[in-house]
Protein backbone atom coordinates (compact mmCIF):
# COMPACT_ATOMS: atom_id res chain seq x y z
CA UNK A 1 0.00 0.00 0.00
CA UNK A 2 2.89 2.01 0.72
CA UNK A 3 3.92 1.88 -2.18
CA UNK A 4 0.97 2.31 -4.30
CA UNK A 5 0.92 6.01 -2.53
CA UNK A 6 4.53 6.36 -3.32
CA UNK A 7 3.92 6.02 -6.81
CA UNK A 8 1.12 7.97 -6.60
CA UNK A 9 2.57 10.95 -4.91
CA UNK A 10 5.66 10.69 -7.52
CA UNK A 11 2.52 10.58 -10.68
CA UNK A 12 1.70 14.11 -8.92
CA UNK A 13 4.83 15.72 -9.11
CA UNK A 14 6.04 14.30 -12.31
CA UNK A 15 5.77 17.24 -14.67
CA UNK A 16 5.25 20.95 -14.44
CA UNK A 17 2.04 21.11 -15.77
CA UNK A 18 1.21 18.65 -12.84
CA UNK A 19 2.60 20.30 -10.29
CA UNK A 20 0.76 23.81 -11.66
CA UNK A 21 -3.18 21.43 -11.58
CA UNK A 22 -1.84 20.56 -7.84
CA UNK A 23 -1.77 23.99 -7.36
CA UNK A 24 -4.68 25.80 -9.00
CA UNK A 25 -7.05 22.72 -7.80
CA UNK A 26 -6.05 23.46 -3.95
CA UNK A 27 -6.23 27.37 -4.21
CA UNK A 28 -9.59 26.66 -6.04
CA UNK A 29 -11.02 24.16 -3.87
CA UNK A 30 -9.92 27.01 -0.60
CA UNK A 31 -11.42 29.76 -2.51
CA UNK A 32 -14.95 27.38 -2.97
CA UNK A 33 -14.82 26.82 0.22
CA UNK A 34 -14.35 30.10 1.66
CA UNK A 35 -16.81 31.49 -0.88
CA UNK A 36 -19.61 28.94 0.74
CA UNK A 37 -18.73 29.95 4.13
CA UNK A 38 -19.07 33.42 3.51
CA UNK A 39 -22.29 33.13 1.84
CA UNK A 40 -23.41 31.12 5.09
CA UNK A 41 -24.39 27.89 2.49
CA UNK A 42 -25.01 24.57 4.40
CA UNK A 43 -22.39 22.31 6.06
CA UNK A 44 -23.78 19.18 3.78
CA UNK A 45 -23.10 21.56 0.77
CA UNK A 46 -19.55 21.54 1.32
CA UNK A 47 -18.87 18.19 1.89
CA UNK A 48 -20.57 17.26 -1.41
CA UNK A 49 -18.25 19.58 -3.30
CA UNK A 50 -15.39 18.44 -1.36
CA UNK A 51 -16.14 14.71 -2.01
CA UNK A 52 -16.65 15.07 -5.41
CA UNK A 53 -13.11 16.99 -5.62
CA UNK A 54 -11.44 14.49 -4.09
CA UNK A 55 -13.15 11.80 -6.38
CA UNK A 56 -12.01 13.32 -9.52
CA UNK A 57 -8.94 14.20 -7.93
CA UNK A 58 -8.11 10.74 -7.55
CA UNK A 59 -9.63 9.43 -10.65
CA UNK A 60 -6.98 11.91 -12.78
CA UNK A 61 -3.94 10.87 -10.85
CA UNK A 62 -4.34 7.10 -10.85
CA UNK A 63 -4.29 7.47 -14.52
CA UNK A 64 -1.64 9.59 -14.39
CA UNK A 65 0.31 6.58 -12.36
CA UNK A 66 -1.38 4.09 -14.83
CA UNK A 67 0.38 6.14 -17.94
CA UNK A 68 3.36 6.82 -16.36
CA UNK A 69 4.32 2.88 -15.31
CA UNK A 70 2.54 2.00 -18.98
CA UNK A 71 5.79 4.45 -19.91
CA UNK A 72 8.30 2.92 -17.74
CA UNK A 73 7.16 -0.64 -18.60
CA UNK A 74 7.37 0.14 -22.53
CA UNK A 75 10.89 1.86 -22.01
CA UNK A 76 12.38 -1.52 -20.26
CA UNK A 77 11.02 -3.22 -22.88
CA UNK A 78 12.51 -1.78 -25.74
CA UNK A 79 16.20 -1.85 -24.17
CA UNK A 80 18.61 -4.43 -24.95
Amino acid sequence: MLYYLSELHAARRATPGRRRYNLISGVLLIVVAGALFVAGAPFPVFVVIFCADLALDVALVVSWARKDALAAYLQTENEP
